[in-house]
């Protein structure tokens, strides 16, 4: 899953987690990547960097972003 975080700038991160269990049918623990932040933004788009991306099943296979 991607998710938007910040720091005390308010500067805008994409961030990754991934199922603890993905076995779980319910999906109920994640955990946060060691690899945080997976994105960050440009100087002008610092406080404006939420949900910038899209991401779909491509050519590639599963987890194509945009």
């Amino acid at each position: 899953m991607l998710y938007t975080g910040g720091d005390s700038q308010n500067v805008q991160f994409q961030n990754l987690a991934v199922p603890k269990d993905p076995s779980d049918p319910y999906l109920v623990e994640w955990v946060k990547s060691s690899n945080n932040p997976i994105m960050t933004p440009n100087e002008e788009e610092k406080e404006l960097f939420r949900d910038p991306s899209t991401a779909w099943l491509g050519l590639m296979g599963p987890g194509e972003l945009l």
